[in-house]
């Protein structure tokens, strides 16, 4: 029968589902995975029954097996098809605790594919519903490796930016947090239809191509200008290079210091 389901696209387990998934809980999960990559429309009635059923024990399995098996689901074509019928069979519940937003999700990632720029840590941040508490939550069965926290932190923060559709804010969000991450943040924004469609375009050739400058003056040029070494040093270079900043990047070494 395997030519049979190959043909109509449709994904079984080998023998008795039951025995297989008692055999390793993580096929319940590769189950799902499978019929992302290879599966037709709707998944197979009886399998989908015998995963349900034991879905509770996917909670037994390592953070690492678990982690692994959820990050590809995540990262396929197009996941909100495959997460959506996991949501709606219970078994996402079965280690996450919180209603994803698969809605945003859904345009999050249309939005990736049109301009290219397919990443996976905004993904499970949008599918987090941007909650940092939900991310939290997660960790009591997955694993995050660092780079994501940090890319997590960066979208935050973009987020917060005020008028993310400006010029101005955008430049902001690169030279404080790079260019991948601001990149993505913008199309959370369009996504969540917070950021004209229009502006899209000219705010993307912005983020690839504008180069952030350097501060344009130092520590050590303070304290040549008299200011003693110490926190009250770097307060003051904080406040003068988020003056800079709101200054459009343009402000001199010279007008800055002798600001002070």
């Amino acid at each position: 029968t395997g030519i049979s389901d190959l043909e109509a696209r449709r994904v079984v387990f080998v023998g008795e589902a039951a025995a297989r998934i008692e055999e390793d809980h993580l096929r319940i999960l590769r189950f799902f995975r499978f019929h992302a990559l290879y599966g037709g429309d709707e998944p197979d009635k009886k399998a989908l029954e015998f995963c349900k059923a034991a879905a509770s024990k996917i909670k037994v399995l390592s953070k690492e097996r678990i982690t692994q098996e959820f990050f590809k689901i995540l990262a396929v074509d197009n996941p909100v098809n495959i997460l959506s019928i996991m949501q709606d069979n219970n078994i996402l519940s079965a280690f996450i605790d919180f209603e994803p937003d698969l809605e945003t999700l859904t345009h999050f990632t249309t939005f990736q594919k049109r301009y290219g720029l397919q990443a996976f840590s905004p993904r499970l941040f949008v599918f987090a519903g941007l909650a940092l508490e939900n991310i939290a939550s997660m960790q009591k069965f997955l694993l995050f490796p660092k780079v994501f926290q940090k890319d997590v932190q960066a979208i935050n923060q973009i987020l917060k930016l005020p008028d993310l559709s400006s010029e101005h804010a955008v430049k902001v969000a690169v030279y404080k947090y790079g260019r991948a991450m601001s990149a993505q943040a913008l199309i959370i924004e369009l996504a969540i239809d917070r950021v004209m469609n229009g502006f899209a375009p000219e705010a993307l050739k912005t983020i690839q191509n504008w180069e952030a400058p350097d501060l344009p003056i130092s520590g050590n040029d303070m304290i040549k200008a008299g200011i003693k070494p110490g926190p009250d040093l770097g307060k003051k270079l904080t406040q003068l290079e988020e003056r800079w900043i709101s200054g459009g990047f343009k402000e001199s070494a010279q007008s800055l210091l002798s600001s002070l």
